[in-house]
């Protein structure tokens, strides 16, 4: 079976493409001051990773304890 391998050289590494489409149009929206509410502990977390991913610093506040929590995300910078 490995006979039947090719091995080819000198082809690049395409770049990783990743998009975070439930997250990235909002985030890249947001200037520096904007702040969006999530429910959930969880979603905060994945979208407080997907502003540091893109390079934005981010500060977040739980704001009430109704349901599953409701979070407040802002860009700080």
């Amino acid at each position: 079976m490995t006979g039947n391998l090719k091995i080819e050289k000198n082809i690049p590494i395409p770049k990783k493409y990743r998009s975070n489409t439930k997250y990235g149009e909002t985030i890249n929206k947001m200037e520096v001051g904007d702040c969006v509410t999530v429910e959930g502990k969880n979603a905060k977390s994945c979208f407080y990773a997907a502003m540091r991913k893109k390079g934005y610093k981010a500060a977040t506040r739980k704001v009430s304890s109704e349901g599953y929590g409701i979070y407040r995300i802002w860009r700080t910078e």
